[in-house]
């Protein structure tokens, strides 16, 4: 690596560092220095905390720790169960089976989903001085996230925010130039406000939230020959690549929200509220540099503009309340929703649910749960879960619609019309989480049955364009998804930590053609965590790594934004390696990190995806500070 690779992060850091003192007025202090406005002067909830009565009380504050701080990509974040295509913000799917959490129908173009403010997901803040979280990642090969929370309290009553979020990426493999030939550009933004009486009986949430990721996409990397050794494919920013002008991009426009009243001690109602729109694009312009990659042009040999327009109205009214130990909740659900393509009749469909939700909190060492929603026309979810003292265990059961873009689709590079039966899926979740002294130890198992999997496959995949007939798939019968795991955090010498998650994986079963996953996951790290420089900072220092054995991992087909299984690239087992410092004074926090620090050993490096490479080796540093003035 040359040191010019390294100038720019090393320049932003002698930046960063001098920025430091800053810090130091973030925190508003009184003519004796004591500390008045901090983080224990924030504080936030969220609609979840709400919807199932939470004290009023009990709110989170802002984070601060130091620990896992340094983890700038999604993968690492998500524990390497997901898989994306080797570059921070592109396409991301996980390896394991997870049953679809809408049972009713939904689009099917769900890679991006990562990066946008979810409803569900925002923190409601209530502050006594005005707050301010300013984080900034710097990642090496051109890739940046800035990240900003602002929060106020109008009245003690009443606080408003807003949340802000830009993320950059340079291209990993086949750059036209090389710095700033961006890949990835998303841009997110959302308001937020939160609003209660004086005696809480009503208490009022409301968001809005705009998502634009746009992707430019590579096709991942083109050869004429597949060598014996695959990994001596991987040329990074020399590599060739098998797309010129395509690109991908998702709008996403929501609108939310969620109020409650308090009737009497035992009641509440409660109504939710949701408008969504959201644009899909697939565009290769001018097509005709682009053309030895596609199999077939439908519609347009000069220009491909696939696209699918969708949006919905979603109302929900329910009935809540607690009875001593045991809460309830009863509620209707109406959704209207339309879908636009570009080629095609719009769809326009209205769904009506129905459920419930128990909870049974006897003690702090007991709690039982059941909840379940019926979708009027046969589809259902059923969920039930239990804690007590050390174990815990959940066990779930879906039966889903089939994704609107399995059933139809017609755009430049395919066609197909199906009738998918709906896929039935029973999710098991069990675990024993045992602390000692030192050491905290846990042991479990995920299981999934699938009925009727739906899947995209291809007939084959190719060295230098798309994989070949591209479709969706149903398999009669069932597949087994069984993956043990156990974990450990050891303290085995004071402030020296050591953590391990193993997990062992099979697929079994009549269709267990529809999932392919590897046998082992292992993470791990060690690391000194405390207190640094004669206590002047609280610092993290060390080294993780994470391996998975060989497997064939799903390819990804840009033009349907869909991850595909196949049974051709081996992708090969591989160990990443990164070493990482963290420290945080007052509530400044910092990271420096050498990612994937054993780049070419023991190859030239790894796949996420077949024919996707990993980064390579880089230099990365991120900072955080928090405001309270």
């Amino acid at each position: 690596m040359s040191v010019q690779k390294y100038k720019l992060p090393v320049l932003y850091l002698l930046f960063l560092v001098l920025l430091l003192p800053l810090s130091l007025s973030g925190q508003i202090l009184d003519d004796s220095t004591k500390l008045v406005y901090g983080p224990t002067t924030t504080r936030y909830i969220t609609e979840s905390d709400l919807l199932y009565n939470a004290d009023p009380t009990d709110f989170a504050y802002p984070d601060t720790l130091i620990n896992n701080f340094y983890q700038f990509d999604e993968l690492e974040r998500l524990d390497y169960r997901y898989q994306n295509l080797g570059n921070v913000g592109t396409a991301l799917s996980p390896i394991f089976y997870e049953a679809p959490e809408v049972i009713g129908l939904r689009s099917g173009f769900d890679v991006y989903d990562y990066w946008f403010y979810a409803p569900e997901d925002f923190e409601y803040y209530n502050t006594r001085s005005p707050y301010t979280d300013l984080t900034y990642f710097l990642a090496g090969n051109g890739r940046s996230l800035v990240e900003v929370t602002h929060s106020r309290n109008v009245t003690p009553n009443w606080n408003v925010g807003f949340d802000f979020r830009r993320l950059t990426a340079d291209k990993q493999i086949g750059p036209t130039r090389r710095r700033g030939d961006k890949q990835i550009v998303s841009t997110a933004y959302d308001l937020f406000t939160y609003y209660k009486t004086q005696d809480l009986r009503y208490q009022v949430l409301a968001n809005f939230s705009r998502l634009k990721h746009t992707v430019d996409e590579s096709g991942g990397i083109a050869v004429n020959v597949l060598p014996e050794d695959i990994s001596n494919i991987i040329g990074y920013e020399d590599s060739e690549i098998r797309l010129e002008n395509a690109s991908s991009e998702l709008l996403r426009i929501n609108y939310h929200l969620f109020h409650q009243y308090k009737v009497n001690e035992l009641t509440e109602v409660y109504h939710r509220f949701d408008r969504q729109t959201e644009a899909n694009e697939y565009i290769d312009d001018p097509l005709s540099r682009d053309l030895r990659y596609y199999e077939q042009a439908l519609i347009n040999e000069t220009i491909t503009h696939d696209s699918l327009h969708q949006s919905y109205w979603q109302n929900e009214l329910g009935l809540k309340g607690e009875v001593a130990a045991l809460y309830y909740r009863l509620y209707y659900k109406r959704k209207d929703i339309r879908y636009a393509p570009k080629y095609l009749q719009p769809l326009e469909e209205s769904e009506d649910y129905t459920g419930f939700s128990l909870r049974l909190a006897a003690d702090s060492s007991l709690m039982l749960s059941a909840e379940g929603e019926y979708l009027w026309g046969g589809y259902y979810r059923a969920a039930g879960f239990i804690r007590f003292k050390w174990l815990q265990a959940g066990l779930s059961r879906t039966k889903f619609k089939p994704a609107y873009i399995t059933q139809t689709y017609f755009g430049n590079h395919g066609e197909w019309h199906n009738q998918f039966e709906a896929p039935v899926a029973n999710e098991l979740n069990a675990a024993a989480n045992i602390p000692f002294k030192r050491l905290q130890f846990s042991a479990g198992v995920r299981a999934a049955l699938v009925e009727r999997p739906l899947y995209f496959t291809a007939d084959s995949l190719t060295l230098n364009g798309r994989p070949v007939n591209v479709r969706p798939v149903q398999t009669t019968g069932s597949a087994q998804t069984l993956s043990p795991f156990a974990s450990f955090r050891w303290e085995f010498v004071p402030r020296i930590f050591w953590e391990n998650e193993l997990t062992y994986s099979m697929v079994s079963g009549e269709a267990a053609e529809a999932f392919h996953v590897p046998e082992w996951l292992y993470n791990t790290s060690i690391y000194y965590e405390g207190e640094m420089f004669g206590g002047n900072l609280v610092g993290q220092l060390g080294v993780d790594a994470n391996w998975r054995s060989a497997y064939y991992a799903n390819a990804y087909d840009p033009v349907m934004q869909q991850f595909l299984v196949q049974d051709e690239f081996l992708v090969p087992a591989y160990p990443i390696i990164n070493l990482f410092f963290g420290f945080r004074i007052n509530t400044t926090r910092v990271f420096l990190r050498m990612s994937h620090l054993n780049e070419g050993i023991p190859d030239n490096g790894y796949f996420t995806t077949p024919f996707y490479s990993g980064t390579g080796r880089t230099f990365d540093l991120g900072i955080d500070w928090l405001f309270f003035d």
